[in-house]
């Protein structure tokens, strides 16, 4: 299932976990989502770029088609962070395996305060 954001120019953003976004995510934002350590509660809230980096991760196909570089999609993502990240929160929710997983996550989500994005 895909989680959907309009950005501040007014683009549909969707919103998915596959094999190719999770080798993005290593290769643009420098994470290995299959690594423990790495949590991405502990990145939202903390560090604005690297949320940008992860969102543009799982966006970039999409900005391809439009012709947008990812320094335009980023600035696109001024004053939409917390959809976004709703959004990619929700995504990485979907990808749980278990459904008790998604559930927990899901939970957590709603009871999390953002931060300063």
């Amino acid at each position: 299932m895909a989680r959907i954001f309009f950005d501040n120019q007014g683009y549909r953003w969707e919103l998915a976990f596959n094999r190719q976004a999770i080798t993005r995510i290593r290769l643009i934002a420098g994470l290995d989502i299959y690594d423990s350590k790495n949590k991405f509660e502990d990145v939202i809230g903390q560090d604005a770029k690297k949320v940008h980096d992860l969102i543009y991760a799982l966006c970039e196909p999409q900005t391809v088609t439009r012709n947008l570089t990812a320094e335009e999609f980023k600035r696109n993502l001024v004053g939409v962070e917390e959809a976004a990240v709703d959004a990619f929160l929700h995504a990485v929710a979907d990808a749980a395996p278990k459904v008790d997983e998604q559930q927990k996550m899901r939970r957590e989500i709603g009871a999390k305060p953002r931060g300063n994005l």
